[in-house]
């Protein structure tokens, strides 16, 4: 018996060529030939759809190691210097030197609280979810960056309406300081970065543009890969614990550039059904 051969292309992979081999004893119909060429597009997608997931998997648990391992580091220098500054405050007379060895000692347990709350980012498990004001979140971000702001004399465009989004706060204002660091290092003095959202009744979406001179392809696809910075001096982790915190609360976080100039960051982030 004769049989018909077809070849259906799907795209590439590592620059070479991808297609499914089709062997029939009787022709196909276009209609049939059409429904299997869309079908093994599908199954391309979605095979590519696993194996970023799977990338991305692989790089946050990388990520999670490094943490850990860098933050018992810190948390014995840390405790170090924290005794000294005990140490040195039960022994001094003064009062001035006291109050500055309270600081210090003081100043101590904030960033081992920080350091802890960073090492716990992203984990499911440890997300403390309420409900909180979309632009309150973002506004306090704002507020922490203000000293490079002013210093750059750039202007920050925020929407007047806001919206409820049950989140973890101290770690979704993480993603958005990550964020907007990265918009105001970017930008050129006197330059705008315009914050933006879309209300939608299960989600919403969520743009910061900044006009800075954009994203390469190059960067677009390395940009939440863990230690890749255009930043001098850039850890390269930021980005990438942004996108775990956000994809831990079931949303979205991916770049884009604009034709024009500048960089765009949009994020999704679900709704409560209720509100």
């Amino acid at each position: 018996m004769k049989s018909i051969s077809y070849i259906c292309p799907i795209g590439y992979n590592n620059q070479k060529p991808e297609y499914i081999h089709i062997i029939a004893h009787q022709p196909l119909s276009s209609n049939l030939q059409n429904y299997i060429t869309l079908s093994a597009m599908l199954l391309s997608k979605y095979r590519d759809i696993i194996l970023e997931n799977n990338r991305q998997k692989s790089e946050i648990q990388l990520l999670e190691e490094i943490l850990h391992r860098v933050g018992h580091q810190l948390r014995n220098s840390l405790a170090m210097i924290g005794l000294h500054a005990h140490n040195l405050y039960s022994k001094l007379e003064d009062n001035l030197q006291q109050e500055q060895a309270i600081i210090i000692r003081d100043s101590i347990q904030n960033l081992d609280t920080n350091l802890t709350q960073l090492l716990d980012c992203g984990q499911s498990a440890k997300l403390n979810i309420a409900l909180q004001d979309l632009r309150s979140v973002l506004a306090e971000s704002i507020k922490c960056l203000k000293p490079s702001i002013d210093q750059k004399q750039l202007k920050i465009s925020i929407p007047d309406t806001s919206t409820s989004l049950a989140i973890d706060r101290l770690q979704m204002k993480q993603v958005f300081d990550n964020i907007l660091s990265n918009a105001v290092h970017f930008s050129p003095d006197f330059g705008t970065i315009t914050c933006s959202w879309q209300i939608f009744k299960s989600e919403v979406l969520i743009k910061i543009l900044d006009e800075g001179p954009g994203l390469s392809q190059e960067d677009i696809k390395k940009i939440f890969t863990p230690f890749y910075s255009r930043r001098p001096g850039g850890t390269g982790l930021g980005l990438t614990i942004a996108k775990k915190i956000v994809l831990d609360h079931e949303g979205s976080l991916w770049a884009q550039s604009l034709s024009q100039s500048g960089a765009q960051f949009c994020l999704i982030l679900p709704r409560p059904a209720n509100i």
